[in-house]
C-alpha cells in the first residue's frame, strides 16, 4: 500500500489538464494464471497475446468476453540470439511467408485489432521486413505498435509511410520486476504523459506488475490521468 500512497501524494502536486496513458501487457498466453490476472485488470488495459502460446487462444476469448482490447504480440527475430517463439518472423523470411504468418496469427486471435513486436530488435531494423508487416496490417485495417526493442527500429516510420495507424512504446514498466523499480517507471510514464499529452507503457503479467497496477489504477482519475486502450492513441 505504501507505493500507492506515495504515488497519490506525488500526482496531487500537479494535476493540470487531463492526460492519457495506455498500458499494454505483453507476453500474454504462456502462464495461464498470471495472464488471466492481466485480463482481469482495468477495463481499458490492452492485452498483447502471443498467438501460438499454449493459452493464447483461450485467453483471447476470455478477453473478448470481458471487452478488453487485444493485439497480436508477434515474435520477431532479435539481435544476439537465434531464439524465436513459434509463429515468428525473421528478415530471412519471404514477403509471402511474413504475410501468411500474420494472417494465421489474426485467424487464431480474431478479436485482435493491432499488432506489436515480441523481441524483434533485428526484424524491426529491417525495412523490407517492416514493409511486409505493414502491408499485411494495411489489408486488415489493423494498427502497429512499435515496442521499440531497438532504437534503430524503422517500424514506426514504415507504418507512417504506408498509412498504417501506429504508436510507439515510451516506457517499459518492469524490466526489473520489483515494486520499487515498477514504481519509478510508472512515475516516468506519468511525467512523459504530462509533457506530451499522452504516453505508452509496456509491462508483463508478472505478479509484481499486476499487484502494483491494481493499487495505482484507482488513483488515476483524481490525478487527472485517463487510462485508455492503445487504439485511442494511434496516429495515421
Amino acid at each position: 500500500m505504501r507505493w500507492s500512497l506515495l504515488l497519490c501524494c506525488l500526482l496531487s502536486l500537479s494535476a493540470a489538464a487531463q492526460v492519457r496513458i495506455a498500458i499494454i501487457i505483453d507476453d500474454v498466453g504462456y502462464h495461464y494464471e498470471h495472464s488471466k490476472a492481466a485480463v482481469d485488470l482495468h477495463p481499458n488495459i490492452t492485452l498483447a497475446i502471443i498467438p501460438q502460446s499454449p493459452h493464447g487462444v483461450a485467453l483471447a476469448q476470455e478477453a473478448k468476453q470481458k471487452q478488453r482490447e487485444v493485439i497480436i504480440h508477434l515474435p520477431m527475430a532479435a539481435n544476439g540470439t537465434t531464439a524465436l517463439d513459434a509463429g515468428g518472423i525473421t528478415p530471412e523470411h519471404s514477403d509471402e511467408h511474413i504475410q501468411h504468418t500474420i494472417h494465421t496469427a489474426f485467424k487464431r486471435i480474431p478479436n485482435a485489432v493491432g499488432l506489436n513486436n515480441h523481441m524483434g530488435s533485428r526484424a524491426t531494423e529491417d525495412k523490407r521486413t517492416m514493409r511486409s508487416v505493414m502491408d499485411a496490417l494495411a489489408h486488415r485495417g489493423a494498427f502497429f505498435l512499435d515496442s521499440r526493442t531497438s532504437s534503430a527500429s524503422v517500424g514506426e516510420a514504415e507504418a507512417q509511410q504506408m498509412g498504417v495507424p501506429n504508436a510507439r512504446r515510451h516506457v517499459f514498466l518492469d524490466n526489473e520486476p520489483t515494486h520499487r523499480s515498477i514504481h519509478q517507471q510508472f512515475l516516468q510514464l506519468i511525467k512523459q504523459a504530462r509533457q506530451q499529452g499522452s504516453a505508452v507503457a509496456i509491462g508483463h503479467p508478472y505478479p509484481e506488475t499486476i499487484s502494483y497496477l491494481n493499487q495505482v489504477f484507482p488513483l488515476l482519475e483524481d490525478a487527472g490521468i485517463e487510462l485508455v486502450p492503445i487504439s485511442r492513441l494511434v496516429t495515421f
